[in-house]
């Protein structure tokens, strides 16, 4: 495929992502930058999560950047997904589906096998690229919780939706068995989070609070990659080859940086006439934290 056709059909597609917002409800995708998704397309997924070693002439596999070497053609994915979950407490069960958008990926061979075919050239190189966008991280919660004490009522909500996308960009060479193969990603995302605490009392008429915090994250990170395939032999066939392989792989990301963006707000509201005031507002600080391998 031409590389300009490539990259215009991409970005004819990414803009779908906007409007296919994963949804998940999960009280745990409060902890961090929420739940991590794997990134795996629906082949390797069919494998069990055979990531690290999976690859194909014509299905892709992003989570390992050396799998790009290997294609034959121009291969396309697009996924989504549907769940249904359970979450149970002592007390509680809580029933949701959720789904989304999973990835949109392309990948190319840079290595035409008809024009080497048709020339008479032989080579033991193979190139490869690809690029790609996917959900990094997932948040959708809404909980509620309610306390009496001293027969004051409080109840507490918390709230919070958003996550993260990664731009994939990745490059992979071939000799004979073994590939190996880089990824740049790019991180981007934005949550925002609640909490409420409302007392339901008629008396003393105690003043509510609100919590509203949203962040922006913005990150860049590599990966790498390696896969090795052994052919077993046999001498009675006539490529000398039995037919099946014994493949080792692996793929590393070193810990990177994620840029974040804070901004914080906290009302106060009257019980009694339910006039709303900002306490505090703390706008745009910075803070680095280092995403680990």
């Amino acid at each position: 495929m031409n590389i300009k056709k490539f990259f215009f059909i991409f970005g004819l597609l990414v803009p779908t992502v906007a409007f296919c917002q994963p949804q998940i409800q999960s009280p745990y995708s409060r902890i961090g930058l929420g739940n991590f998704q794997s990134g795996e397309v629906l082949s390797s997924r069919s494998l069990g999560g055979l990531s690290a070693i999976y690859h194909d002439r014509n299905n892709l596999n992003p989570v390992n950047p050396a799998s790009f070497a290997f294609l034959g053609a121009t291969s396309f994915d697009i996924g989504v997904h549907a769940q249904n979950y359970t979450i149970k407490s002592p007390k509680d069960q809580i029933n949701n589906w959720a789904g989304g958008l999973d990835n949109i990926n392309l990948g190319v061979s840079l290595v035409n096998d008809y024009n080497r075919e048709l020339e008479g050239r032989k080579s033991d190189w193979r190139f490869g690229m690809g690029i790609g966008l996917s959900p990094y991280t997932r948040v959708g919660y809404d909980v509620n919780n309610t306390t009496t004490k001293d027969d004051i009522t409080v109840n507490y909500e918390f709230a919070g939706e958003g996550g993260s996308y990664q731009v994939n960009w990745s490059n992979a060479a071939k000799y004979k068995n073994f590939a190996f193969g880089v990824n740049w990603g790019f991180l981007l995302g934005k949550v925002s989070e609640t909490q409420f605490n409302q007392f339901n009392d008629t008396i003393f008429h105690f003043y509510n609070n609100e919590y509203i915090t949203d962040y922006s994250y913005k990150g860049t990170n590599l990966k790498l990659g390696g896969i090795w395939d052994y052919h077993f032999k046999d001498k009675t066939k006539e490529n000398g080859l039995r037919g099946d392989r014994l493949t080792l792989g692996g793929y590393v990301q070193p810990g990177f940086k994620i840029k974040t963006t804070v901004n914080e707000q906290i009302n106060r509201i009257s019980n009694a006439f339910g006039i709303k005031d900002s306490i505090f507002y703390a706008d745009e600080a910075q803070y680095t934290p280092k995403h680990p391998m």
